[in-house]
């Protein structure tokens, strides 16, 4: 009976796939060409003046997807490993870091997230990311001791669609939407989920581990020489999953993020990264179900610093860490990281 129910719960998750795919594609293309009032992607003058503005190749923001995509045909690599190092665990309300309960928590994610530029204004993305941890068992559990295990992440299929270019003699930003389907490959092979559920912060946002979600939410850009602000807010819902043979539902996930770059040297691509993460995991549901997971809301807000160069005109890269500010039943952390991006093909 448990198996039959596995199954029908599969089927229903394909389906709502499938529904939300659909939705991605209508939004990215659906009013492509209409001619309406309301142009759906950036005229080509308007990308003429933008192409013939300030906007050196750097890495940009640590932890924020572009709103400005690579052009059409043109390729992005951006592979990074950030890694995870936790002293202590923050309570049921809202506290400073260093306040919480002893707890160790050793953490690496190294993973890519591939780009290609469908066209001028669309970029479809695969990511994958592998995850290794070696953690206390969290209070209350049954056994005493450490736990560990290694395998493969979740694994995300996304579209970026730029509806405004930003205007560099005016105040109008680049703007654009992001979607993303997060496939649990994790449950899929079986890898034991980290005490907590939280994983390294990365350029991906924030799913619940091993759980089928779909994230969406908009992406803006704005180059101020020699500054760039960067900043996207992401809300991701989760399908429910199966715990013991009983559908179980997490609450919904808000992740927002604002990046501050300051360019020194343009041809260098040198400059430092300033980003601020706030993510809040929601006491409510799209659905409306009751949320049945022990955790049922949680907080983290942080700060990350980087700096970043340019080693040839394609691959640039950035180092920095991110730490954390304050939270709730979350984990006081510090997040070291090191990503690259490599660009290829028609310019």
């Amino acid at each position: 009976m448990a198996n039959r129910r596995d199954r029908g719960d599969d089927r229903r998750r394909i389906r709502l796939c499938c529904l939300y795919a659909a939705l991605v594609w209508v939004l990215a293309f659906g009013q492509a060409g209409t001619g309406s009032a309301f142009d759906w992607f950036p005229t080509d003058q308007e990308m003429q003046k933008f192409n013939r503005s300030w906007n050196p190749l750097t890495h940009g923001p640590l932890l924020i997807s572009p709103a400005d995509l690579q052009a059409k045909g043109r390729w992005l690599f951006w592979s990074f490993a950030y890694g995870e190092l936790t002293s202590r665990r923050f309570g049921n309300s809202l506290a400073a870091t260093g306040t919480g309960a002893p707890f160790h928590q050793d953490v690496i994610a190294p993973g890519a997230v591939i780009f290609y530029g469908l066209t001028d204004h669309v970029s479809l993305g695969v990511s994958a990311a592998l995850t290794s941890w070696d953690s206390d068992r969290l209070a209350g559990s049954r056994t005493a001791g450490r736990v560990n295990a290694t395998g493969l992440d979740d694994i995300g299929l996304i579209v970026k669609t730029r509806h405004l270019v930003q205007d560099p003699d005016g105040w109008r930003p680049s703007v654009g939407t992001y979607g993303r389907i997060s496939l649990p490959a994790s449950r899929w092979t079986g890898v034991h989920e980290i005490p907590g559920g939280f994983v390294p912060i990365t350029p991906r946002p924030i799913t619940r581990a091993g759980a089928l979600s779909f994230t969406e939410g908009p992406i803006v850009r704005k180059n101020l020489e020699p500054f760039r602000l960067n900043a996207m807010v992401m809300y991701t819902y989760s399908a429910p999953g199966s715990e013991s043979g009983k559908t179980s539902y997490s609450g919904d996930i808000l992740d927002a993020r604002v990046g501050l770059e300051y360019v020194v040297q343009d041809k260098q691509g040198f400059g430092f990264i300033v980003d601020w993460v706030v993510q809040n995991g929601l006491p409510y549901r799209l659905d409306g179900h009751a949320i049945t997971t022990d955790i049922k809301t949680f907080t983290l807000i942080g700060t990350a610093v980087g700096v970043e160069y340019k080693f040839t005109p394609e691959w640039v890269a950035s180092m920095g860490a991110l730490f954390t500010l304050a939270g709730r039943n979350n984990v006081d952390a510090i997040y070291p990281g090191f990503s690259m991006k490599y660009f290829w093909g028609r310019e």
